[in-house]
């Protein structure tokens, strides 16, 4: 019945198959569990059977690169997903709701998994220097050491700044603080370090009401400070450069199948009689 299924439809069609109910099923485990690297392969591999032949197990033998088919769009690819990329933005959604959601699943975590008996800050729990081990191990939690792996690279990217609303400015990007530790009752303390080396910032800060309202970690680069998992897959993904070839050969006025056709061309992965010979 699956194979049935599978050579009933277009390349395209499942295609849009593995984006819109395939991998939509697999987000609400990667919400949860960080997966194997083998089981990762094994599924990477179905897929892509799937995608090419319509069986999840045979392989066709004249394929585009599935790291190029796991691009978006804009940039070559076929708009699929990358399993791993997709599992490790899940991971990164959960590590940072652990540390800045005020639902009362995320305060427990803190508060039961925190190192000691303080509640754990943000510098503790992205402590990416080696991976608790040994006694050190005992004193903290497995499931922080499960999602460790995910700041790696991460910390080198967070800053401490102030924002007006329309400009952030930063501070130092090893600065790992809150705003309370710049407050003195009602007033504002700021240091002379900081305040010597960047008058126009504290003469800003100055000017800002202090609010009686608690800390609150905020995703730079969303417009409300909640990491969203798009917004995540998008910060572990690489950057590149969008390609303008896409915009012509995926035009709404011509069928998906003849877009395909030629993407294939593209990357000379059109089964040819001399690809056959070969």
């Amino acid at each position: 019945m699956a194979k049935w299924k599978g050579y009933s439809l277009s390349i395209m069609g499942r295609v849009d198959l593995v984006k819109s109910v395939t991998q939509r099923m697999l987000i609400y485990s990667f919400h949860i569990y960080s997966w194997l690297s083998q089981m990762i392969k094994q599924l990477d591999t179905s897929i892509r059977n799937f995608i090419w032949s319509g069986d999840t197990t045979q392989r066709k033998l004249t394929t585009v690169a599935w790291k190029q088919v796991c691009l978006a769009i804009k940039v070559g690819g076929l708009g699929i997903k990358s399993i791993k990329i997709l599992n490790k933005a899940a991971m990164l959604k959960l590590t940072w709701e652990m540390l800045s959601s005020s639902h009362t699943w995320a305060k427990f975590y803190r508060q039961r998994f925190g190192k000691g008996e303080n509640k754990p800050s943000p510098c503790s729990l992205l402590d990416t220097s080696s991976p608790p081990s040994g006694q050190a191990l005992k004193q903290t939690s497995t499931l922080l050491t499960g999602i460790h792996y995910v700041w790696l690279g991460m910390v080198s990217t967070q800053t401490f700044g102030v924002t007006t609303g329309l400009e952030f400015f930063v501070l130092h990007p090893h600065l790992c603080t809150f705003v309370a530790d710049f407050r003195l009752d009602s007033n504002w303390a700021i240091p002379i370090t900081l305040s010597s080396r960047f008058p126009q910032i504290s003469a800003l800060v100055s000017k800002i009401t202090i609010s009686n309202d608690g800390d609150k970690m905020i995703w730079k680069g969303t417009n409300d400070g909640i990491l969203s998992l798009k917004d995540s897959y998008i910060c572990v993904n690489q950057n590149v450069n969008t390609l303008k070839w896409c915009k012509y050969i995926w035009s709404t006025t011509i069928h998906p199948s003849k877009s395909f056709i030629t993407w294939r061309l593209h990357y000379g992965k059109m089964l040819t009689d001399d690809k056959f010979q070969k």
